[in-house]
């Protein structure tokens, strides 16, 4: 599941670098007449949909795209997903549990082996936003997003400053760096979160 995720993201912000590297070649081309670049999204989106359509619902599993982890008897078994911590050297209760935080309507029980179907006990959303841990990352990104959707425009309009039609191509070049960034890491965390664990 860890590397589907991962080459997930990698092709999401690939996707997103290729189609500001052709807004931008499209705006050096056409300027000053910038408003065909309105064009570029909606075509795009319409790439989009069409691929979207493509799916067979029969072939997603929600449960294993979601990790869960069910138990038949003693043995628990984790659906989808490969990893097995270390065991711990003190035992230690956690803080969350590893079920689903939010089940919206979909299977909430597991088939195993033998057709015995298990309930799954998610925790609840209040629980889940009680974690310190979860709460640290949630402040974390927060400020790091609310930095750098300040200071990228910032920067773009000091680019578009100088001249106009490289303003363009170096605005662009700021999120296409920016996003072949997270392509790398995308494939650096989808490479080692399966042999360290994701938290």
């Amino acid at each position: 599941m860890t590397t589907q995720v991962a080459v997930n993201e990698m092709m999401n912000h690939l996707g997103t670098a290729i189609i500001v590297l052709v807004g931008s070649l499209l705006g050096v081309w056409l300027y000053p007449n910038l408003g065909a670049l309105f064009v570029v999204s909606p075509i795009a989106c319409s790439f989009f949909l069409f691929f979207l359509k493509k799916i067979n619902p029969e072939d997603i599993d929600h449960n294993e795209a979601r990790g869960l982890v069910t138990s038949e008897g003693d043995d628990a078994v984790v659906v989808g997903d490969d990893y097995k911590p270390p065991p711990p050297a003190e035992e230690v209760a956690p803080a969350v549990q590893s079920n689903p935080s939010f089940i919206f309507g979909w299977d909430v029980s597991s088939v195993i082996g033998s057709g015995v179907a298990t309930e799954i006990q998610p925790d609840s959303p209040w629980r889940v936003l009680r974690d310190p841990i979860l709460l640290t990352f949630l402040v974390i990104v927060f400020l790091f997003h609310m930095a750098n959707g300040t200071v990228l425009p910032l920067v773009m309009q000091t680019l578009a400053i100088g001249s106009g039609r490289q303003g363009i191509l170096l605005s662009g070049l700021c999120i296409i760096v920016a996003q072949i960034f997270m392509v790398l890491s995308a494939h650096i965390c989808g490479t080692y979160s399966g042999k360290y664990g994701r938290k």
